[in-house]
């Protein structure tokens, strides 16, 4: 359990994972990451994982500037519950990339009940080139508020249906790459 940590900076309020020449390839597993936060603008409340990965984590009650619960670049999360978390930017549950990652993946995830002040309180993504297909696969994004719309998911200059694939969303078009509308 990580609980009630906080950071400054562009730091992560609870963890940080990451891979780099000293550490190939951090690993989180069946933990719950709960009442961290940050004051940084662009860090996460929860997690940062950046070539790291999680496995059957909770992800709960965080705050941070973008991705209050989660912000993935270059890693890879599965069978995680994303809730309650806050964000003062975009993105409440889970802020996805701001390059052209083409290996930040989220696959059977529920992202609910999250708030962001700047749109997409579930999801935000800003991911770009071959990243925009199947970023998300199998992850249910629902009952997320925003004080901009839309509620659950935001990505920037992107068709929905082509970040997520077989998953539920209210703002995902029915029928389109596998995704329903919940």
């Amino acid at each position: 359990t990580i609980v009630s940590n906080k950071a400054g900076g562009d730091g992560a309020g609870g963890a940080l994972l990451t891979g780099g020449d000293a550490i190939s390839a951090c690993k989180l597993f069946y933990s719950t990451i709960k009442g961290n936060s940050t004051t940084a603008a662009t860090g996460a409340g929860g997690v940062t994982v950046n070539r790291g990965s999680m496995y059957n984590c909770s992800v709960l009650w965080n705050r941070g500037g973008v991705g209050g619960g989660v912000g993935i670049a270059h890693g890879y999360v599965e069978n995680c519950l994303i809730a309650g978390n806050q964000a003062t930017g975009k993105g409440g549950g889970v802020s996805r990339g701001t390059l052209a990652y083409t290996d930040a993946k989220m696959v059977n995830c529920t992202i609910v009940r999250n708030r962001a002040d700047g749109g997409g309180g579930g999801v935000s993504d800003a991911s770009t080139g071959a990243a925009r297909t199947n970023g998300f696969l199998n992850t249910i994004v629902y009952h997320n508020v925003s004080n901009s719309a839309p509620d659950d998911i935001v990505a920037a200059g992107a068709v929905l249906d082509t970040v997520f694939g077989y998953s539920c969303a209210t703002n995902l078009t029915a029928g389109a790459n596998g995704n329903t509308v919940g």
